[in-house]
């Protein structure tokens, strides 16, 4: 993925977390799980969290491919401390938002799915 234009796309991701108290951060990571942009701004391991996000939609893609069925592209991992959102943006790119174990996973997953469209608008510009 070339690397040269992406830095618009670090005020996108700042801005869901600014609008929304719950939401510790969102990182943006390439096929090979590396990570591409970042909104966090407290402690977060992003290698591991973007090679982690790769392999859970990996992981739903063989679950559901396994059952006969087709696959959403988003994956929602609830925790006791905290909630995990992936999206699968297109076959180069996936977004994971991390959130308060007392977020709104049906507002989370609008508010991923609209900066979706908005990362993927970006990108198609450069």
């Amino acid at each position: 993925m070339e690397q040269v234009g992406l830095e618009g796309l670090v005020p996108l991701l700042e801005r869901l977390k600014r609008e929304n108290a719950s939401v510790k951060g969102v990182v943006l990571a390439d096929k090979s799980g590396l990570p591409v942009a970042d909104s966090f701004r407290e402690e977060m391991d992003l290698m591991a969290l973007s090679a982690m996000s790769t392999l859970i939609l990996r992981s739903a893609r063989t679950v559901f491919s396994n059952l006969g069925l087709r696959g959403g592209g988003t994956v929602i991992l609830e925790g006791e401390d905290s909630i995990i959102l992936v999206k699968q943006l297109d076959s180069e790119l996936s977004l994971t938002l991390v959130a308060d174990e007392d977020a709104n996973v049906g507002l989370l997953n609008l508010e991923i799915e609209k900066l979706s469209k908005n990362i993927i608008a970006m990108l198609m510009e450069l």
